[in-house]
């Protein structure tokens, strides 16, 4: 779960189709992030809702503002993490990080500030900047009031394999995996199954990636999965394409 380390504060209505989820293992309370596909439907990081030492007993989702203290609530009905999904510690490695949230009950649409993201189906031609979004920790560790934003660079996946496998981390699935790679500015804690956009025609952006790990580190770039390899798997578990 990662944080946004070199960023700024998002201003209201700027991403209105983000969300903060709260997710409670052993009596704990961790952050995620997540994005609106629908009124029903949030998309986010298969690690956030699976784990293999601590058992989840409760999911929520928090919608509608940029500032925290006026986010709404709304209850989960189930979660589903691709059934290719795997992580392993040594050699630290994840694969196929994708996971899918139903609500019990829609969201507010008609909320200012509260709509879809477009996600890629195809790889889509753009400037190779790229935006990461996120609820997570910032640089002196607390937890923003504000939701968090960064332009990121994205990096040749080859060189990215280089660098992970250099620090004994496996960048399997290569195909399926967006790196970056920006001095000072980076995910991390809170960050994971956050957006990872970008503007392919004036002010049109669409969801390209899903913040995933290798991150919160000035050495390693960071790892996010790549959407449009799961299109089918996005449209088939929310029947929504």
């Amino acid at each position: 779960m990662k944080r946004i380390f070199g960023g700024d504060d998002a201003t209201e209505g700027q991403y209105p189709f983000l969300v903060m989820i709260l997710l409670v293992k052993d009596g704990n309370t961790f952050v995620c992030t997540g994005s609106i596909l629908s009124s029903t439907w949030v998309l986010t990081a298969a690690h956030c809702l699976c784990h293999s030492d601590n058992v989840i007993t409760k999911v929520t989702v928090e919608y509608g503002s940029v500032f925290k203290s006026k986010l709404k609530q709304q209850q989960v009905k189930r979660t589903i993490v691709h059934p290719g999904y795997a992580k392993n510690e040594s050699p630290y490695f994840v694969v196929n990080d994708i996971g899918l949230i139903e609500l019990c009950s829609p969201l507010d649409m008609s909320l200012p500030g509260v709509e879809p993201i477009c996600f890629a189906r195809d790889d889509l031609a753009y400037a190779g900047k790229v935006t990461a979004i996120g609820w997570g920790k910032t640089q002196d560790s607390s937890s923003p009031e504000v939701l968090q934003h960064v332009t990121l660079d994205t990096y040749p996946v080859a060189n990215c394999k280089i660098y992970h496998t250099f620090f004994k981390s496996d960048l399997r699935d290569e195909q399926n995996k967006i790196c970056t790679n920006t001095f000072g500015k980076y995910q991390c804690q809170g960050d994971s199954g956050g957006p990872l956009i970008a503007e392919v025609a004036p002010r049109c952006h669409v969801q390209l990636g899903i913040t995933s790990y290798g991150t919160c580190s000035r050495i390693l770039p960071g790892v996010s999965t790549k959407i449009s390899s799961f299109a089918d798997w996005i449209c088939q578990s929310t029947l929504l394409c």
